[in-house]
Protein backbone atom coordinates (compact mmCIF):
# COMPACT_ATOMS: atom_id res chain seq x y z
CA UNK A 1 0.00 0.00 0.00
CA UNK A 2 1.06 3.53 -0.52
CA UNK A 3 -0.04 6.54 0.23
CA UNK A 4 0.85 10.21 -1.43
CA UNK A 5 2.20 12.65 1.12
CA UNK A 6 2.29 16.08 0.32
CA UNK A 7 2.07 18.50 3.40
CA UNK A 8 3.20 18.19 7.17
CA UNK A 9 3.69 14.06 6.73
CA UNK A 10 6.53 14.32 4.18
CA UNK A 11 10.18 13.45 5.69
CA UNK A 12 11.64 16.44 8.08
CA UNK A 13 8.06 17.78 8.81
CA UNK A 14 5.94 18.38 11.88
CA UNK A 15 3.53 15.41 11.46
CA UNK A 16 6.03 12.52 9.84
CA UNK A 17 6.25 10.87 12.78
CA UNK A 18 2.55 9.74 12.31
CA UNK A 19 4.02 7.55 10.08
CA UNK A 20 7.22 7.10 10.21
CA UNK A 21 6.93 3.53 12.59
CA UNK A 22 4.97 2.08 9.22
CA UNK A 23 7.42 3.33 6.05
CA UNK A 24 8.80 0.72 4.50
CA UNK A 25 10.38 3.01 1.47
CA UNK A 26 9.50 6.37 0.21
CA UNK A 27 9.84 7.99 -3.21
CA UNK A 28 9.68 11.51 -5.00
CA UNK A 29 6.18 11.60 -6.84
CA UNK A 30 3.71 13.75 -8.74
CA UNK A 31 -0.12 13.87 -8.94
CA UNK A 32 -2.74 16.26 -10.62
CA UNK A 33 -4.60 18.17 -8.88
CA UNK A 34 -4.30 21.99 -7.39
CA UNK A 35 -2.54 22.79 -4.23
CA UNK A 36 -3.77 25.59 -2.07
CA UNK A 37 -1.75 26.92 1.42
CA UNK A 38 -3.89 26.70 4.25
CA UNK A 39 -3.24 27.89 7.74
CA UNK A 40 -0.37 26.22 8.52
CA UNK A 41 -0.59 22.78 6.07
CA UNK A 42 -2.35 22.44 2.66
CA UNK A 43 -4.61 21.31 0.86
CA UNK A 44 -5.35 19.72 -2.41
CA UNK A 45 -8.59 19.97 -4.63
CA UNK A 46 -8.63 17.30 -7.25
CA UNK A 47 -9.52 19.96 -10.04
CA UNK A 48 -7.32 21.68 -13.05
CA UNK A 49 -3.99 20.41 -14.51
CA UNK A 50 -1.94 21.80 -11.88
CA UNK A 51 0.63 19.22 -10.40
CA UNK A 52 1.24 18.83 -6.85
CA UNK A 53 4.90 17.89 -5.73
CA UNK A 54 5.34 15.27 -2.74
CA UNK A 55 6.00 11.79 -1.82
CA UNK A 56 5.17 8.55 -2.30
CA UNK A 57 5.19 6.37 1.03
CA UNK A 58 4.87 2.78 0.76
CA UNK A 59 3.59 1.01 4.08
CA UNK A 60 5.22 -2.09 5.21
CA UNK A 61 2.78 -5.42 4.67
CA UNK A 62 0.77 -6.21 7.85
CA UNK A 63 0.97 -2.95 9.26
CA UNK A 64 -1.37 -0.89 6.72
CA UNK A 65 -4.38 -0.85 8.94
CA UNK A 66 -2.17 1.02 12.01
CA UNK A 67 -1.27 3.30 9.37
CA UNK A 68 -4.15 4.52 7.59
CA UNK A 69 -6.11 4.39 11.31
CA UNK A 70 -2.86 6.69 12.55
CA UNK A 71 -3.62 9.16 9.51
CA UNK A 72 -6.92 9.70 9.17
CA UNK A 73 -6.84 10.41 13.07
CA UNK A 74 -4.46 13.44 12.16
CA UNK A 75 -6.32 14.40 8.67
CA UNK A 76 -9.51 14.38 10.62
CA UNK A 77 -11.12 11.90 8.20
CA UNK A 78 -14.48 9.42 9.87
CA UNK A 79 -15.25 7.65 6.56
CA UNK A 80 -16.72 8.16 3.23
CA UNK A 81 -19.72 10.31 3.26
CA UNK A 82 -18.69 11.87 6.37
CA UNK A 83 -18.24 15.48 7.48
CA UNK A 84 -14.69 15.08 6.52
CA UNK A 85 -11.72 17.63 7.56
CA UNK A 86 -9.80 15.91 4.79
CA UNK A 87 -11.17 13.31 2.20
CA UNK A 88 -9.46 10.02 1.82
CA UNK A 89 -9.40 8.76 -2.16
CA UNK A 90 -7.27 6.81 -4.77
CA UNK A 91 -4.94 8.58 -6.93
CA UNK A 92 -2.08 7.51 -9.27
CA UNK A 93 1.36 9.34 -10.43
CA UNK A 94 0.55 12.01 -13.05
CA UNK A 95 4.18 10.29 -14.64
CA UNK A 96 4.51 7.22 -14.02
CA UNK A 97 0.43 5.61 -13.27
CA UNK A 98 1.58 2.40 -12.54
CA UNK A 99 2.47 4.25 -8.99
CA UNK A 100 -1.48 4.62 -7.13
CA UNK A 101 -2.56 4.62 -3.39
CA UNK A 102 -4.28 6.81 -1.22
CA UNK A 103 -4.42 10.81 -1.12
CA UNK A 104 -5.52 13.05 1.24
CA UNK A 105 -7.66 15.55 -0.15
CA UNK A 106 -9.46 18.51 1.51
CA UNK A 107 -12.98 18.06 2.36
CA UNK A 108 -14.37 21.37 3.39
CA UNK A 109 -15.92 21.26 0.26
CA UNK A 110 -16.27 24.17 -2.77
CA UNK A 111 -14.90 27.10 -0.13
CA UNK A 112 -11.62 25.75 -0.44
CA UNK A 113 -10.37 27.63 -3.38
CA UNK A 114 -11.92 31.08 -2.27
CA UNK A 115 -10.85 30.72 1.21
CA UNK A 116 -6.78 29.93 0.64
CA UNK A 117 -4.92 31.23 -2.15
CA UNK A 118 -3.11 28.60 -4.80
CA UNK A 119 0.64 27.38 -4.44
CA UNK A 120 1.77 27.76 -8.23
CA UNK A 121 4.69 25.98 -7.96
CA UNK A 122 2.59 22.95 -6.38
CA UNK A 123 5.32 22.51 -3.54
CA UNK A 124 4.54 23.35 -0.16
CA UNK A 125 7.63 22.82 0.56
CA UNK A 126 8.87 25.44 -1.29
CA UNK A 127 6.52 27.79 -0.67
CA UNK A 128 7.48 30.62 -2.71
CA UNK A 129 7.09 34.51 -1.84
CA UNK A 130 4.41 36.86 -3.21
CA UNK A 131 4.93 36.40 -7.53
CA UNK A 132 5.08 39.87 -9.24
CA UNK A 133 1.89 40.70 -11.68
CA UNK A 134 3.53 42.86 -14.25
CA UNK A 135 0.52 44.88 -16.63
CA UNK A 136 2.81 47.68 -18.42
CA UNK A 137 6.69 47.18 -19.86
CA UNK A 138 7.40 44.27 -18.06
CA UNK A 139 4.74 42.05 -19.40
CA UNK A 140 7.65 41.89 -22.87
CA UNK A 141 9.50 39.20 -21.37
CA UNK A 142 12.67 40.59 -23.76
CA UNK A 143 12.39 44.56 -21.71
CA UNK A 144 11.56 42.47 -18.53
CA UNK A 145 14.56 40.03 -18.50
CA UNK A 146 16.88 43.22 -18.82
CA UNK A 147 15.91 43.69 -15.28
CA UNK A 148 15.33 40.13 -13.91
CA UNK A 149 17.10 37.74 -16.02
CA UNK A 150 16.38 34.48 -13.88
CA UNK A 151 12.75 35.11 -13.05
CA UNK A 152 10.40 32.85 -14.01
CA UNK A 153 7.28 33.56 -16.33
CA UNK A 154 4.39 31.81 -14.75
CA UNK A 155 1.64 32.82 -17.56
CA UNK A 156 -1.09 35.42 -18.16
CA UNK A 157 -3.50 36.12 -15.35
CA UNK A 158 -6.07 38.77 -14.19
CA UNK A 159 -6.94 41.39 -11.33
CA UNK A 160 -10.55 42.07 -11.30
CA UNK A 161 -11.85 44.69 -10.12
CA UNK A 162 -9.21 47.43 -11.67
CA UNK A 163 -8.91 49.04 -15.10
CA UNK A 164 -5.54 50.06 -16.40
CA UNK A 165 -4.77 53.66 -17.19
CA UNK A 166 -2.29 55.44 -18.96
CA UNK A 167 -2.28 58.62 -16.61
CA UNK A 168 1.65 58.49 -15.81
CA UNK A 169 4.54 60.02 -17.41
CA UNK A 170 7.85 58.97 -17.32
CA UNK A 171 10.74 61.36 -19.15
CA UNK A 172 12.68 57.87 -19.61
CA UNK A 173 9.74 56.71 -21.31
CA UNK A 174 9.19 59.89 -23.11
CA UNK A 175 5.76 59.69 -22.69
CA UNK A 176 1.91 58.33 -21.01
CA UNK A 177 3.33 55.06 -18.96
CA UNK A 178 0.90 52.50 -17.24
CA UNK A 179 -1.27 52.25 -14.50
CA UNK A 180 -3.99 50.23 -12.48
CA UNK A 181 -6.99 52.09 -11.05
CA UNK A 182 -10.18 50.55 -9.12
CA UNK A 183 -13.04 49.49 -11.21
CA UNK A 184 -16.40 47.97 -10.53
CA UNK A 185 -16.40 44.92 -13.06
CA UNK A 186 -13.63 45.68 -14.79
CA UNK A 187 -10.49 43.63 -14.96
CA UNK A 188 -6.79 43.82 -16.31
CA UNK A 189 -4.78 41.60 -17.97
CA UNK A 190 -1.32 40.92 -16.77
CA UNK A 191 1.84 38.33 -16.31
CA UNK A 192 2.94 36.76 -13.70
CA UNK A 193 6.02 36.26 -12.62
CA UNK A 194 8.22 34.61 -10.04
CA UNK A 195 11.18 36.46 -8.80
CA UNK A 196 13.44 34.21 -6.20
CA UNK A 197 16.56 36.54 -6.66
CA UNK A 198 16.79 39.22 -3.93
CA UNK A 199 19.24 41.66 -5.97
CA UNK A 200 17.01 41.28 -9.23
CA UNK A 201 13.58 42.31 -6.45
CA UNK A 202 15.85 45.44 -5.51
CA UNK A 203 16.57 46.08 -9.00
CA UNK A 204 12.54 45.93 -10.41
CA UNK A 205 11.68 48.23 -7.22
CA UNK A 206 14.10 50.75 -9.06
CA UNK A 207 13.11 50.31 -12.62
CA UNK A 208 9.59 51.14 -11.14
CA UNK A 209 11.26 54.44 -9.31
CA UNK A 210 9.75 52.82 -5.87
CA UNK A 211 9.03 55.31 -3.69
CA UNK A 212 8.72 58.11 -5.76
CA UNK A 213 7.43 57.13 -9.06
CA UNK A 214 5.80 54.04 -8.12
CA UNK A 215 4.40 51.91 -4.96
CA UNK A 216 4.32 48.19 -3.97
CA UNK A 217 0.96 46.96 -3.21
CA UNK A 218 -0.51 43.23 -2.58
CA UNK A 219 -3.29 42.74 -4.57
CA UNK A 220 -5.37 39.08 -5.76
CA UNK A 221 -5.21 37.43 -8.72
CA UNK A 222 -7.71 35.23 -10.48
CA UNK A 223 -6.03 32.37 -11.94
CA UNK A 224 -6.61 30.71 -15.52
CA UNK A 225 -9.75 28.65 -15.14
CA UNK A 226 -8.06 26.10 -17.77
CA UNK A 227 -5.21 25.04 -16.08
CA UNK A 228 -6.24 25.77 -12.15
CA UNK A 229 -10.06 25.50 -11.96
CA UNK A 230 -13.04 27.96 -11.69
CA UNK A 231 -12.26 30.40 -9.22
CA UNK A 232 -8.96 29.77 -8.25
CA UNK A 233 -7.04 32.44 -6.93
CA UNK A 234 -3.42 33.59 -5.55
CA UNK A 235 -1.79 36.70 -3.51
CA UNK A 236 0.99 38.47 -5.84
CA UNK A 237 2.36 42.33 -5.26
CA UNK A 238 2.29 45.20 -8.05
CA UNK A 239 2.77 48.25 -8.31
CA UNK A 240 0.54 51.52 -8.91
CA UNK A 241 1.50 55.46 -9.18
CA UNK A 242 1.88 57.34 -6.03
CA UNK A 243 0.14 60.83 -7.62
CA UNK A 244 -1.42 59.69 -10.92
CA UNK A 245 -2.63 62.36 -13.15
CA UNK A 246 -6.76 62.82 -13.53
CA UNK A 247 -6.25 62.03 -17.75
CA UNK A 248 -4.34 59.77 -19.48
CA UNK A 249 -0.89 60.77 -21.51
CA UNK A 250 0.11 59.70 -24.56
CA UNK A 251 2.36 57.15 -24.93
CA UNK A 252 5.62 56.37 -27.05
CA UNK A 253 5.72 54.97 -29.81
CA UNK A 254 8.49 52.60 -28.20
CA UNK A 255 6.45 52.18 -25.29
CA UNK A 256 3.31 51.13 -27.23
CA UNK A 257 5.39 48.47 -29.15
CA UNK A 258 6.69 46.98 -25.87
CA UNK A 259 2.79 46.57 -25.20
CA UNK A 260 1.78 44.75 -28.05
CA UNK A 261 4.54 42.61 -28.24
CA UNK A 262 3.12 40.57 -25.07
CA UNK A 263 1.52 37.17 -24.23
CA UNK A 264 -2.14 38.61 -23.19
CA UNK A 265 -5.67 38.73 -24.62
CA UNK A 266 -6.53 42.27 -23.74
CA UNK A 267 -8.20 43.68 -26.75
CA UNK A 268 -9.03 46.67 -25.72
CA UNK A 269 -5.60 47.44 -25.22
CA UNK A 270 -4.32 46.20 -28.62
CA UNK A 271 -6.94 48.09 -30.23
CA UNK A 272 -5.39 51.28 -28.36
CA UNK A 273 -1.62 50.19 -29.30
CA UNK A 274 -2.66 49.85 -32.91
CA UNK A 275 -4.40 52.90 -33.36
CA UNK A 276 -1.58 54.64 -32.02
CA UNK A 277 0.88 53.22 -34.07
CA UNK A 278 -0.56 53.15 -37.51
CA UNK A 279 -1.09 56.84 -36.19
CA UNK A 280 2.61 57.00 -35.54
CA UNK A 281 1.78 59.86 -33.22
CA UNK A 282 4.64 62.42 -32.34
CA UNK A 283 6.75 61.87 -29.19
CA UNK A 284 5.75 64.88 -27.30
CA UNK A 285 3.50 65.36 -23.92
CA UNK A 286 -0.04 65.73 -25.75
CA UNK A 287 -2.72 64.13 -23.91
CA UNK A 288 -4.56 60.91 -25.98
CA UNK A 289 -7.82 60.00 -23.96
Amino acid sequence: MRVFCYGTLRRGYPNHWVIKPFVASIELGVIRGTMHDGPGFPYVVQHGNGLVQGEWVSIHPGSESKALSAMDCLEGYRGAGQDNHYDRVLTQDALEPNIEGWLYVAGLGPDVHKRYPVIISGDWAQREALPYFAYGSCMNEVDFRRTCPTAKNMGTAKLPGYQRRFNGYSVARRGGITNIERKKGAAVEGVLWQIRNERERFCLDAREGVPRLYCKTAVRISLPTRQYGEGRWIMAFTYQLRNPFFTDWQPSLAYLKLLVNTPISDTALRNIVIRAIRARPQENLSRAY
